[in-house]
């Protein structure tokens, strides 16, 4: 499943391959680490959840 989060951290990807500019290319590199970090931590807190929820509760 491709999260928005992920889908940010693509286009960011994207852009750093386009860009020649070195300062653009790490601010960019930077900005689609931050998006997979937040991608794994809702990833982690989606899965964390649904194990300990009753099934009564789902």
């Amino acid at each position: 499943m491709r999260t928005p989060w992920r889908q940010n951290a693509a286009h960011c990807l994207e852009a750093m391959r386009a860009t020649t500019n070195p300062e653009i290319r790490a601010m960019l590199l930077s900005m689609a680490e931050r998006w997979a970090q937040r991608a794994e931590q809702t990833e982690y807190q989606s899965d964390t959840q649904g194990a300990t929820m009753s099934p009564h509760t789902r």
